[in-house]
């Protein structure tokens, strides 16, 4: 993706998606399933279904209370306090799913922000130096992105 124009078409990035998370989930999705299996007995279909929920939903929320920051879930928790009724409100706590999840999604995407930040700062800081040699050679008619491709994989690679 370096020195492309224009963003991949959405199913390349939906796929890439895809993939990065496979990596970090399975652990947490076989756990689920076991838990889900230990619980499951023949009779209601809709017991059934209640209960594998509350067993899955144990290693999901042990995950996401792992990796998501405690600034992001006091947020969520003063956020729903505030704006639910206050029955509910007072029931919440910041180790619920539905402070957790959106806790997680916000983290994640600020540590993404950052990543993404730094490493424009570092292909623009290779773009000025290529872009400044190549004028101090003479050589105005050729295109720095070009020339900085090249460096910017080397820098990158290692």
């Amino acid at each position: 993706i370096i020195g492309v124009q224009q963003v991949p078409p959405n199913m390349v990035l939906n796929g890439i998606a895809i993939i990065v998370l496979a990596s970090p989930t399975p652990p947490v999705a076989f756990s689920a399933m076991q838990g889900k299996q230990a619980n499951q007995a023949p009779g209601n279909v809709t017991q059934n279904v209640t209960a594998g929920i509350a067993a899955a939903r144990e290693p999901f929320c042990t995950f996401l209370e792992a990796h998501a920051q405690s600034r992001e879930r006091q947020f969520f928790l003063r956020s729903a306090t505030a704006l639910w009724p206050a029955q509910q409100a007072k029931a919440l706590k910041d180790t619920d799913l539905i402070v957790l999840a959106p806790a997680f999604t916000l983290t994640e995407l600020t540590d993404a922000f950052k990543i993404g930040f730094l490493l424009y700062i570092g292909f623009i800081v290779v773009d000025l130096v290529i872009a400044n040699v190549l004028m101090a050679m003479g050589l105005n008619q050729v295109q720095p992105t070009n020339v900085a491709i090249p460096f910017k994989l080397l820098l990158f690679e290692s």
